[in-house]
């Protein structure tokens, strides 16, 4: 029997409904669902298991149909970030919300209403679990559908994702969003339910998440990049948030290798091989580069000096293996050149679309490479970004280059 746990974060969201893709292709079924915020209403969705209907609602989504606002307060909510906004700007928007004593969400009451079905959950055998805070009797709250009185499932699930700018409109119970008690409820999961597997899906989001490492039978998926805001309503990140989650979860469920790419695997000994064929003129290329000397043999160099430097460079653990070192140094170069990260890659394709792009190779006459070993790694946090890329399309166009 396995249990699904789904953190709260927003319109973060997005990201498990890709992951969620991905176990329903392995026919990964659930009996058991707990969610806070977004996780419970996601949870809801999966319960009612009718994929479509959760796909259509990231789809839709727009912030209309979350908020009753002003133009400018939408605009603002819709941003991918607010560093670029005007200070000015920004106060005044959020003065018009705590004028109006909150945002207003009946359009997502409404919203919610129209795509859960209680009636079809209750009936589904899963059990469906939510987090809330009730502020009248100050307590937390975590219960299941089968002990929410018949009707009450759309109340907990906007209870359960109550942010405090929220406007709480005059009723007799007020809640708090359940991220501010226990936004990944794993234990909640675990305490009443005899699971044999508990898949959890990470959002990173800000929220107190309880303490779970004592419990060894965890699945866990967490986000390759950055998700946005969690009320960053905007489509294109809503989409790609998705696809991040479909093809973090292939690359776990599958096997493959990769941190925010997904490529084939193949084993260690692979990597290795590709370091230890080094040419004695590209190892001295390399020496040169990071200033390697001494009266070592050029192989001695390669391995007890230039890959540890290099594994430095990306703050890597000095147990890092070749695999790790390569797949860090080939997916940099790759999300330089805004390479595609979502499909299945072979890794000679990868390198293959990378050859195809114009990689910097004036490492000779940068500046940048001066003491740029051991001790002196700290180097690469004083450059600029753009400087930094050319050091690792550097190293990776020595390598893999003729």
């Amino acid at each position: 029997m396995n249990g699904l746990v789904l953190e709260g974060g927003g319109i973060r969201g997005a990201y498990q409904v890709g992951v969620y893709k991905a176990l329903m292709e392995k026919n990964i079924k659930f009996s058991v669902i707990t969610g806070t915020s977004v996780g419970a209403l996601n949870g809801a969705l999966i319960a009612m298991q009718q994929f479509d209907k959760l796909v259509e609602l990231y789809e839709r989504i727009s912030p209309g149909l979350m908020f009753e606002a002003d133009e400018d307060v939408i605009e603002l909510l819709s941003k991918e970030s607010f560093r670029d906004t005007n200070i000015l700007s920004l106060l005044s928007v959020l003065n018009k919300v705590l004028d109006n004593k909150g945002l207003d969400i009946s359009p997502l009451k409404k919203l919610i209403g129209e795509y859960v079905d209680e009636d079809v959950i209750r009936k589904s055998g899963i059990r469906l679990g939510v987090v809330t805070i009730d502020l009248n009797k100050m307590k937390p709250i975590e219960i299941y559908l089968e002990n929410m009185e018949k009707g009450t499932l759309k109340d907990y699930l906007i209870a359960s994702s109550s942010l405090p700018i929220f406007k709480n409109e005059a009723q007799t119970r007020s809640f708090l969003d359940g991220g501010f008690y226990n936004n990944l409820p794993i234990e909640m999961l675990v305490r009443e339910n005899d699971v044999d597997k508990v898949y959890v899906i990470r959002l990173n989001s800000h929220g107190i998440v309880h303490d779970y490492s004592m419990y060894d039978h965890l699945f866990i998926f967490e986000p390759s990049g950055e998700l946005g805001g969690i009320l960053n309503i905007n489509k294109e990140r809503i989409q790609k948030n998705i696809k991040m989650g479909y093809y973090d979860a292939i690359r776990k469920l599958e096997g493959h290798d990769g941190f925010c790419y997904t490529i084939r695997e193949k084993p260690e000994d692979y990597y290795l091989n590709i370091f230890s064929s080094l040419s004695d003129k590209k190892i001295e290329v390399l020496a040169n580069m990071f200033s390697v000397d001494g009266d070592k043999s050029l192989k001695r160099k390669l391995f007890e000096d230039i890959i540890p430097i290099i594994a430095k460079l990306f703050k890597l653990k000095a147990t890092a293996g070749y695999k790790e070192i390569f797949i860090n140094l080939i997916e940099r170069v790759a999300t330089i050149h805004d390479i595609d990260k979502y499909k299945v890659y072979n890794l000679d394709e990868l390198v293959a679309m990378i050859s195809s792009k114009e990689l910097s190779k004036d490492y000779l006459s940068s500046d940048s490479w001066t003491n740029v070993k051991l001790g002196a790694i700290r180097l690469l946090n004083a450059i600029d970004n753009e400087e930094a890329d050319k050091i690792f399309e550097a190293i990776y166009s020595v390598i893999m280059e003729g």
